[in-house]
């Protein structure tokens, strides 16, 4: 399944995002290997660390390329779009006329950072005092099915929770995150309780962008997005959005499905 994900062309919101198995064809300059604060990464540019190459693509998805393909993507779509360092820690991906964001790390406030493609695979963004944001994929670990999942969640904020739903308009919690893996080829059962079963169980520490954190003795599912952050279909009432992961009640734990 993973090296299925890896080749294919994955649709988000109705919008083909297509990475090329063989590396980026529509790049067009290396910068070196790292995005120092206030510099961008222009349409068609890369970072290079020699083996990964973290690309700011023309059709606007930012992917990180690997000896064997995709690793990791922001799923997002605008011509011309560009990748900035921002002075206040946040990484943002603009489109080319600078009116709307279409992707961040949700980094603000961290301080003056520099991202850096390493030559382990991992592309990390450094503040003063460390790492804020990373793309995990170190050893050459891929995460293009997590961040499609990230992708859709994302794509729905906003949207109603509504008990029992399933989109396209409403989603309940785990309606959420069952959609979000299944645009990824990755099915997921129904409820809350009966996801716990699937993918594998991970501690704190091993948390990444992409997991299902579980809360209120498995009766709520959300996705974690980073930044002890999640996306989530909360209760009635509230759109999805973004939230602190332990805002729905006591952490039950964490698993993995990609």
């Amino acid at each position: 399944m993973r090296r299925l994900l890896t080749l294919m062309l994955t649709t988000v919101l109705g919008l083909l995002v297509a990475v090329a198995p063989g590396g980026p064809a529509t790049a067009a300059g290396s910068i070196g290997t790292e995005l120092g604060p206030d510099r961008q990464l222009n349409s068609g540019d890369w970072l290079d660390s020699g083996s990964y190459r973290l690309v700011m693509q023309t059709d606007g998805n930012l992917v990180l390329y690997g000896p064997g393909g995709p690793l990791w993507a922001s799923y997002t779509r605008s011509d011309g779009a560009v990748l900035v360092n921002q002075g206040d820690g946040n990484l943002v991906i603009y489109t080319s006329d600078r009116r709307a964001s279409l992707w961040s790390s949700r980094t603000n406030g961290k301080g003056v950072s520099r991202l850096v493609v390493q030559s382990d695979g991992n592309v990390v963004l450094y503040g003063p005092g460390g790492p804020t944001w990373s793309t995990y994929t170190n050893g050459g670990a891929n995460k293009m099915a997590a961040t499609g999942a990230i992708a859709f969640a994302r794509a729905q904020l906003g949207k109603w929770y509504q008990y029992g739903g399933t989109g396209p308009n409403t989603y309940d919690c785990s309606g959420l995150t069952q959609k979000a893996y299944q645009s990824v080829g990755i099915g997921l059962n129904r409820t809350s309780q009966t996801q716990w079963n699937q993918g594998r169980q991970i501690s704190r520490a091993e948390l990444q962008p992409g997991d299902l954190v579980f809360s209120n003795n498995l009766g709520h599912v959300a996705v974690y997005v980073g930044n002890d952050e999640v996306i989530q279909a909360l209760k009635t009432g509230t759109q999805i959005g973004y939230w602190n992961m332990s805002y729905a009640g006591p952490i039950y734990g964490y698993r993995r499905m990609a």
